[in-house]
């Protein structure tokens, strides 16, 4: 035991500690940055913390859908027009397709441009008409294609496809997006910036509905390669989705695609010792909002992290003996949640933490530094009267506390690890976790106690 005091006091366990964190069973997950202030005005989204994360979890049940070959490959994947495009149906040269549509007599009334009285219109597509037909290059932009070539595009796709079959404007692609993009993007499109028309879309659709019969659209019958989600399944999802957010979409855009919501962790310690060696007793807390990160996570969870000050105060006992060691000392040391899963599964048609419910948390964290208390040591005898040693640094607070997590495991991946949490529900309170020990020997009682509060959502300010 002596020697793991003399470890602990020495501070080397903390690059120890740190090192098995970066090469534990989690790997480059402890590689994060440390979470940054936050500057700005107090969150728009009107959602609570929970109804975000519903929101955020429904949309990554529906979002694979959008990566399917079926959807992919009209959004952005396939691309008749350029001859490296992928397209099932070889390369189609929008500059002979145009040259042929221009030939066909009075093509001018199979132009889609709308009403026209005095012709301006007409007279303008038909120019458009003449570029791309007369281009040196080969015309591959899409954009491009629908703008200055848009019927004769729609005639070659018609010779294989169905009538209503059109390829997309670059802007509603879905190759290279993240989840959090598609979801903006269906917030935002002219098609499904509201709720009725994003579920009529995914649900009424011509285009979407051929999508899930596996046909690529195509007029010849062919073996149906249908996306692995079912139609029934995306309806679900889509409805959740919609259901989560309350039937609205709200501002800002990503509201409801990611969490902005946060937690506080609030965390208090008392340490009591009547050793001989170290009579003292000492209060430490903190409290550390947890925010998320714009980042994917395997399991799809909400992953959640933050830093902040643990403030300690540590004194001689009530009845502290002048012969005794003087033991005192007061500051702060760094504490990080590397990451947090907080699960909550909420009764019907309930928007806060609630008596009924139940929560899963999982809580990861970490003491980055030493404290700094001085200690007079054991006293020595003069002329029959007790004299005392200049003091002299010796932690005291962290090396208890570290010391009582070491009666678990000396493991920091375990050590530090919070499972098992006390749901509570009540008046914003997720949860506690209590932890006591006695120091490995060393001190009397060592009670350390984590409650987990629903936030306010505000990232520009300090906890309350």
């Amino acid at each position: 035991m002596g020697a793991l005091i003399r470890f602990l006091k020495s501070g080397r366990w903390m690059g120890l500690r740190l090192l098995v964190c970066v090469t534990g069973i989690l790997g480059t997950v402890w590689l994060v940055q440390q979470p940054s202030l936050v500057q700005g005005a107090k969150n728009a989204c009107p959602l609570t913390v929970r109804q975000e994360t519903k929101a955020a979890k429904a949309f990554k049940k529906l979002a694979p859908v959008f990566q399917e070959p079926r959807c992919l490959n009209c959004h952005g994947a396939v691309n008749p027009f350029s001859k490296t495009g992928a397209h099932g149906g070889g390369y189609i040269d929008i500059r002979k397709e145009t040259q042929q549509f221009l030939k066909i007599p009075s093509f001018q009334n199979f132009l889609i441009v709308g009403a026209d009285p005095d012709g301006t219109r007409t007279a303008k597509t038909v120019t458009q008409l003449n570029e791309i037909a007369e281009s040196l290059s080969e015309i591959s932009d899409t954009d491009l294609i629908r703008q200055k070539a848009f019927d004769p595009m729609r005639k070659a796709c018609k010779e294989c496809h169905i009538s209503s079959w059109i390829i997309p404007m670059r802007h509603n692609h879905f190759v290279g997006r993240s989840t959090k993009d598609i979801c903006v993007h269906m917030k935002t499109s002219i098609l499904t910036n509201q709720p009725d028309l994003f579920l009529r879309h995914m649900q009424d659709d011509e285009l979407v509905r051929e999508g899930f019969k596996g046909r690529r659209g195509l007029l010849d019958a062919i073996g149906p390669e249908p996306p692995t989600m079912s139609f029934a399944t995306l309806e679900k999802y889509a409805n959740e989705w919609i259901d989560a957010m309350g039937g609205k979409f709200h501002r800002p855009p990503d509201c409801g695609c990611v969490v902005h919501g946060d937690y506080i962790l609030e965390f208090s310690s008392k340490i009591v010792s009547t050793s001989k060696v170290t009579p003292a007793q000492s209060q430490a807390s903190a409290t550390i909002r947890l925010e998320t990160k714009d980042e994917e996570v395997p399991n799809g969870e909400t992953k959640y992290s933050g830093q902040g000050m643990i403030g300690y105060q540590t004194g001689p006992l009530p009845k502290w003996n002048t012969c005794d060691p003087f033991v005192q000392g007061k500051g702060t040391v760094p504490m990080r949640v590397f990451q947090a899963f907080i699960h909550i599964d909420e009764l019907p048609g309930e928007s806060i933490v609630s008596p009924g419910g139940s929560a899963k948390i999982e809580l990861l964290y970490g003491i980055l530094g030493m404290s700094q208390e001085i200690s007079t040591g054991m006293h020595y005898m003069l002329n029959y009267k007790c004299v005392t040693n200049q003091p002299m640094l010796d932690p005291f607070w962290s090396t208890m506390y570290v010391s009582g997590r070491g009666e678990v495991s000396t493991d920091p991946m375990k050590m530090f690890l919070l499972k098992d949490w006390t749901y509570v529900g009540r008046d914003g309170v997720v949860g506690t976790k209590t932890l006591r020990s006695t120091c490995g020997g060393m001190c009397d009682e060592e009670v350390a106690t984590f409650t987990l509060k629903e936030g306010d959502g505000s990232r520009d300010s300090s906890p309350k």
